[in-house]
């Protein structure tokens, strides 16, 4: 893997030196790049720990599903292994999204009741939060296989 001679993998790629390997290897270099930039600027909970065990779940969800799709497909038929993902993500993502608003807004709003009438802990509103997210990056990556599992039989 090239991490900063352009210009090498230029001409690599122009050839047709780079592996699907490699390919990957680039793919997860920025899945991993991207869940932690998305936390740098965050400052929503109380525990400040919660955010870094929260980038360890993220990143640690992100390794193990995106190797998972690529070692089915791999295992598969072996064909373009990256438009699959982007094109599978792009749509599980966006379903994902919709399905999250869905059952996002009546959660806020039973918690925003809840918390009107009773003092709901900070704690437990920030381990809520957490186990959110980490559910919502299991299920993606879990619809996610289960995709590359039909398309590449």
């Amino acid at each position: 893997m090239i991490w900063f001679d352009i210009k090498e993998l230029e001409r690599k790629l122009k050839i047709g030196d780079v592996s699907e390997s490699t390919f990957f290897n680039y793919l997860l270099a920025n899945l991993i790049i991207f869940s932690i930039f998305s936390y740098l600027s965050t400052n929503d909970y109380t525990v400040k720990w919660v955010i870094v065990v929260e980038i360890i779940i993220e990143i640690i969800v992100t390794v193990v599903g995106a190797k998972m799709t690529f070692d089915i497909n791999s295992a598969g038929d072996k064909k373009d292994y990256f438009g699959r993902f982007l094109s599978l993500s792009f749509v599980i993502g966006l379903r994902l999204f919709a399905f999250a608003i869905i059952i996002g807004i009546p959660i806020v709003l039973v918690f925003s009741l809840l918390n009107r009438n009773f003092d709901i802990d900070e704690n437990l509103k920030d381990f809520l939060e957490l186990g959110l997210v980490a559910g919502l990056s299991i299920f993606y990556y879990f619809m996610l296989t289960n995709s590359f599992k039909k398309v590449s039989q």
